[in-house]
């Protein structure tokens, strides 16, 4: 080897497996010898911590570094976006019908076998990524049927994602005179949602707030002013089973009323 030529000595990375291959080459006007490793395999034990184009997380690398250079620029996997409408009802009330809406980005993948199921049965074939169908369905509270779930098949797997209707009993808020009874209380601003939480403004000429929610929700604990003060301790709570929309199921309520008339404008109260 000509003075003043240094070639370096190439060490494959750890967890590669090096082939090496010998040739001459000219540097400086001088022919020498070059050994050049070339990785051709990579291989760890320790699996990939997150996922990597696609290459999931806890994949262990192991063979051919073309095959895994595949994986990871070619085999990712299609994602699935799948929402249904309504997600929430009034319970007491019958839900006629589900809208589902889904759309698949195949990420370069053949789709196959698109699906929208009901208690285990087909409901639909979708012919394309996108998709908007509404479904003729006779769903109460009670119904056991109430999930429904959109799949597809493509080459790295199946995806599927679920979604429910849900039901919850309505809760009231407002003003009134002291002693509302329950139909006086179902006439205030119903809402139906899926927690006992309540940020609302009220309006009271000497009246009293009122709030009911279903107890299967939980107890409120706490109730803060317009200025953020904890106020609960002017309140009393009582319940009472009110009749739902059906006009048979029965549900047990909570109601909170302020102790003493007031009058305010906008008046905001947050029970958590």
């Amino acid at each position: 080897m000509a003075e003043g030529i240094t070639i370096p000595e190439l060490t494959p990375q750890e967890g590669a497996v090096a082939k090496t291959q010998e040739f001459e080459t000219v540097q400086g006007g001088v022919s020498v010898k070059v050994t050049q490793a070339q990785i051709t395999d990579y291989t760890r034990s320790a699996p990939v911590p997150v996922a990597v184009g696609g290459v999931p997380a806890g994949f262990v690398p192991t063979g051919n570094v073309a095959d895994l250079l595949d994986k990871l620029l070619y085999d990712v996997a299609p994602t699935l976006a799948y929402n249904i409408s309504p997600v929430l009802t009034e319970k007491g009330l019958t839900v006629t019908n589900v809208n589902h809406s889904a759309s698949i980005t195949a990420n370069g993948q053949t789709i196959t076998n698109r699906r929208i199921i009901r208690n285990a049965v087909v409901v639909n074939s979708p012919a394309t990524n996108s998709v908007d169908f509404n479904e003729s369905v006779s769903l109460i509270f009670s119904s056991t049927n109430r999930e429904s779930s959109f799949a597809f098949d493509s080459p790295t797997g199946t995806v599927q994602i679920n979604r429910t209707v849900n039901f919850a009993a309505p809760a009231y808020n407002g003003v009134g005179v002291a002693g509302l009874n329950q139909a006086q209380i179902k006439a205030l601003t119903k809402t139906v949602k899926s927690n006992k939480n309540l940020t609302s403004n009220f309006s009271p000429t000497n009246q009293r707030y009122y709030y009911s929610w279903p107890q299967s929700q939980g107890a409120i604990t706490s109730v803060l002013d317009t200025n953020g003060f904890q106020i609960i301790d002017s309140f009393t709570l009582t319940t009472a089973n009110f009749l739902l929309a059906d006009g048979i199921t029965s549900e047990p309520m909570f109601i909170l009323t302020s102790n003493n008339n007031t009058t305010q404008v906008n008046y905001q109260l947050q029970f958590s």
